[in-house]
């Protein structure tokens, strides 16, 4: 005598949860790694590094860490105000630059010296400037001509250090940018 077969006898298994595929990082998410590698010790040599809040007196804004205006302003160690940077300029400046000048995305000193610029004077200066439009229209030498002297006043007043950050003294934003230049 054959046994029906019931729902007991062939129980319905639930399905095995899919594999999660190791998503690989984006071409964007490499190039602004990239650039950000390069940007940070850059910008840190620049900027100098107050653990206590400031007031910065030719800027007119209360500043910690390595310039950075847009956190509480309170004490911070050495490896916070080097992650901030880090993580400021690889989620905010670099995305930032690379949306108003997206031909830069695989040039890494150029996009290095740009997510810099953009952070000493802000994401919108930089994408109001002749570097941005110049990359856009892939004048790469124009561009990282154009660091000399772009910005480099606090309140109208000519900065002697933001000069040099600008122009072709080493480890300025235009040395760095040059670098990406064919025979750079």
């Amino acid at each position: 005598m054959t046994k029906e077969p019931t729902m007991t006898d062939n129980p319905i298994l639930p399905m095995a949860e899919p594999k999660k595929a190791v998503s690989k990082p984006s071409a964007v998410a490499l190039a602004i790694a990239a650039a950000v590698a390069i940007s940070v010790p850059i910008t840190s040599g620049w900027e100098g590094t107050r653990l206590d809040p400031y007031w910065d007196k030719l800027a007119k804004v209360e500043t910690v860490c390595l310039g950075e205006t847009r956190v509480a302003m309170r004490h911070y160690t050495l490896a916070q105000c080097n992650a901030m940077l880090a993580d400021a300029q690889a989620h905010t400046y670099g995305p930032e630059v690379l949306k108003c000048a997206p031909e830069i995305m695989n040039n890494r000193y150029i996009f290095a010296a740009s997510i810099d610029a953009a952070y000493n004077a802000g994401s919108g200066a930089f994408c109001r400037s002749p570097m941005r439009a110049a990359f856009n229209a892939r004048q790469w030498r124009k561009g990282c001509d154009a660091f000399i002297g772009w910005r480099a006043t606090a309140q109208g007043v000519p900065v002697r250090g933001l000069a040099r950050r600008r122009s072709g003294t080493p480890k300025s934003e235009h040395e760095l940018c040059m670098k990406g230049l064919p025979n750079g």
